[in-house]
Formats: C-alpha cells, sequence, structure tokens
C-alpha cells in the first residue's frame, strides 16, 4: 500500500511533452470547480490547439467572450474573439461579432489588436500619445538620447492581457522582445519539476531578451498579474532598429547578464 498520495500532473508539463488528451482531461476537471478561471481556459485553449483542435480553442474565447459582453467588458470580449479569429480566420459568425463589438469601441481614443478591459485601459497622459509612452520606457531601458530610439518605437506593436494570460512559455521559439508599459506580469520557470513564480515585473521592465541575443527557446512562463499592457519588438526588426548602434546593444546584454546573476543568487539562497 502506497504510503504518499499521488502527486498532481502538471497540466502544463503535459501540454509541453505533447500529452494533449490528458491535460485537455485535467483542465477540464479543474473547471468544474471554477468555471470562469481565465487560466484555466487559456490553458485549455492552448491544449485543443496544440491536438490541432482549433475549432474548440476557438469556441473556448468565443464562450468567455459573450460572457464578458454580458457583463458590458466589451474591450476583454474584443480582444478573446481576436484570438479565435486567429485560430478561425475565415469564420464568418467569428468576424461579425467582432465588427459588431467593435462598432460598439469606435468612440474609444485607440484601439488594439488585443485589448483588455475598458477600465483599466486609461488613456495616454494629455499631451502623450501611444508612440510618446513607448518611447520613454525606451528611454529609461537603455537611456540614449531620445532622437535615438524614434525607429525602435516606430516598430513596436501593442498588446494588452488580462489576468492570467500567457504572454510567452517556457520551452516555445519566439525571439521578439517585449516593453511591459503598465501592469505586472509573474516570471514562471521550473525547478525541480515544479512550476516556480521566480520574479514578478513591473511596467518599465523589458523581457524576452534571453532568447532574442543568445537564439534559444524561451526560458520562462510569462503571465498577465491583472491588466497589462506590453509593447512588442519583433526580433528582426529589433536588430535592423539597433544594428549601427552598439550602445543600445551593449544595455541589452548587461540586462541579461545582470538576471542571470540575479537568478544564480536567488537559487543559492534558497539551498
Amino acid at each position: 500500500m502506497a504510503l504518499f498520495g499521488k502527486k498532481e500532473e502538471d497540466p502544463q508539463a503535459l501540454i509541453k511533452k505533447g500529452d494533449y488528451k490528458k491535460a485537455i482531461k485535467l483542465l477540464q476537471e479543474k473547471l468544474k470547480a471554477a468555471p470562469r478561471d481565465l487560466n484555466i481556459l487559456m490553458r485549455l485553449a492552448e491544449a485543443f490547439e496544440g491536438m490541432g483542435d482549433k475549432e474548440s480553442a476557438a469556441r473556448i474565447f468565443v464562450e468567455e467572450a459573450n460572457e464578458n459582453l454580458k457583463e458590458r467588458q466589451r474591450e476583454k470580449a474584443f480582444a478573446l474573439l481576436k484570438k479565435a479569429e486567429k485560430l478561425l480566420p475565415d469564420d464568418e459568425e467569428i468576424k461579425n461579432a467582432i465588427k459588431a463589438v467593435d462598432q460598439k469601441k469606435e468612440d474609444d481614443s485607440f484601439s488594439f489588436d488585443i485589448s483588455m478591459d475598458s477600465e483599466a485601459a486609461e488613456e495616454p497622459p494629455r499631451g502623450k500619445d501611444l508612440r510618446d509612452i513607448i518611447q520613454e520606457a525606451l528611454q529609461n531601458i537603455f537611456d540614449p538620447p531620445k532622437e535615438e530610439l524614434g525607429d525602435l518605437a516606430d516598430q513596436c506593436s501593442v498588446i494588452r492581457l488580462g489576468e492570467g494570460e500567457t504572454l510567452i512559455s517556457e520551452g516555445e521559439e519566439g525571439d521578439s522582445l517585449y516593453i511591459i508599459l503598465e501592469g505586472e506580469m509573474d516570471v514562471l520557470t521550473r525547478i525541480a519539476g515544479e512550476e516556480t513564480c521566480i520574479k514578478t515585473l513591473s511596467g518599465g521592465e523589458i523581457v524576452g531578451e534571453a532568447s532574442f541575443l543568445n537564439k534559444v527557446p524561451r526560458t520562462a512562463t510569462l503571465v498577465a498579474k491583472g491588466d497589462i499592457m506590453i509593447a512588442e519588438l519583433k526580433g528582426d526588426d529589433a536588430r535592423n532598429a539597433l544594428k549601427g548602434n552598439p550602445k543600445l546593444m551593449n544595455a541589452l546584454e548587461k540586462i541579461l547578464e545582470k538576471r542571470v546573476e540575479d537568478f544564480i543568487r536567488q537559487m543559492r539562497e534558497k539551498g
């Protein structure tokens, strides 16, 4: 007879191993206790997509969008519908739903491909447009003369995520850089088989530099802690913009070096 209970399997670990059916079963069980848990829903959609069942993944986004519409959270609904559209770009019902929601957002000062709750989506400070906000964040990170950042700011696109949504996952491919403009993100990585939060990042910090500089898979999972706004700079765009500016590239390398040192120190302190 076993002395200890069997440890519950981690659905995210199962997804990474490609065991989508088992992950789906576990996540559906978790949803029985928390049917509106956005993090579980996003993981479930990820598992369905990994299995090739894009229709089921899109249905999750559409159903949650409908729930948000009932609560008059049009920005969140719009974000979820856009995710569904990426999975099923030719689905007319999804397209029509996006048009209907977007029509009600016409008075917004600006809109994004991925948005968040309108109550959390504050307008830029008077006199500042979105480009100014991105440029200011870049200046705080790299500390060069403002005019050197024009190309970088122009190449950025904006992403908005809600509580529990994943920006990037550990082990996946990708080399975009991300600058947190508003809100916080938890940094999760697997330590001794357990997914552990090693840090919380806040507005003004850059992420994704390890994959960008070293051309390696993502070294951590980033999950939104509440509603957030992020600027994305695609890897190729970043390289073109940083080309011929070794000062900016050196600043990025120093950020990575410091984070590695901090992580090593943290692991030593734990034991």
